[in-house]
Formats: C-alpha cells, structure tokens, sequence
C-alpha cells in the first residue's frame, strides 16, 4: 500500500498538482508502520 500511496503522490506532483492530503496522511502512516517492523526485525535478528 505504501508504493501505491507513494505513486499517487508523484503523479500529482509531475502534473504540477497537489497531492491528495488523504494519500499524504496514508501514505505517512504506512511508511511509519513499515519503519518500525523493518526496525523491530532487525533487533530480533
């Protein structure tokens, strides 16, 4: 989910747009998530 956000954001963005402040907030809480179990992995390893 995380790219799609992240693709939906650099379209708008190309496009000379704003991006949707909906897939900004998702994209940021996803990207948040995913920090944190990549870095709870790399603690349990």
């Amino acid at each position: 989910m995380r790219d799609s956000y992240a693709n939906e954001i650099a379209r708008a963005v190309h496009a000379g747009m704003r991006p949707d402040p909906f897939a900004v907030e998702a994209w940021e809480r996803y990207d948040s998530e995913a920090k944190a179990r990549e870095e709870a992995a790399a603690r349990a390893s």
